[in-house]
This record gives C-alpha cells, structure tokens and sequence, in this order.
C-alpha cells in the first residue's frame, strides 16, 4: 500500500468538514459564504473546485444528486 499525505487549502478543509452526507454542494455554499461573510455566488466556485480536488484525490466519492451545482 502507498501511503501519501494531501495538503488541503482552506477552502476544501471546510468542505471536507462539511462533506457528512447531509450537505449538499449549495448548502455547503451557503455555509461558508455565512461563515465567511462573502455572497454565495463569490464562493460557489471554490466550492465546486474544492468538492472535484477532494474526489481527485479520492478522498471521498460524492453523490452526484449532492454535488450537483444548479
């Protein structure tokens, strides 16, 4: 087995916090853009890009009926 560490931006740490299952891509979106005082459409695409780094990395397998940004 090949052991190797993944470095995640600060971004896709909160994603990766909030990836429980119970959040889809625009509740997550709507989290941080709360957490980080920012709108929701200045966010959204570091979400996106965060959820496709993490499942990359395989760090997760997202349900495409959660992921999918509209």
């Amino acid at each position: 087995a090949t052991c190797r560490a993944v470095l995640l931006n600060e971004t896709a740490t909160a994603v990766w916090q909030l990836s429980d299952g119970t959040h889809d891509v625009e509740a997550i979106v709507v989290i941080l853009a709360d957490r980080y005082g920012m709108a929701p459409q200045a966010i959204r695409n570091d979400v996106v890009s965060a959820v496709e780094q993490l499942e990359g990395e395989s760090l997760f397998a997202a349900n495409p009926d959660l992921t999918r940004a509209e």
